[in-house]
């Protein structure tokens, strides 16, 4: 970027909203929080924020022993695009 530039930035809400659609994608497959934690690439405690925030909020989904978390169905339609 050239010096006295200036660039549009797409702003969230929050980080979360941000990395929602991400997320969401990510668990097209279901995966378990420590495949998430690998692929990711963010601190364990952050992606168990994200993912407590996504199934309190019907978007992700939990199953089975070893725990895995899928995203429920129909959700990339109802994710806002910005």
């Amino acid at each position: 970027m050239e010096p006295g530039a200036t660039y549009e930035v797409s702003r969230a809400g929050s980080v979360y909203e941000a990395v929602l659609p991400v997320l969401v994608s990510t668990l097209a497959t279901p995966k378990t929080r420590d495949e998430l934690f690998a692929e990711l690439e963010v601190r364990k405690a952050q992606i168990d924020d994200w993912l407590k925030r996504a199934v309190k909020e019907g978007r992700v989904y939990k199953k089975g022993r070893p725990v895995k978390y899928h995203a429920t169905s129909g959700l990339e339609a109802e994710l806002p695009l910005n």
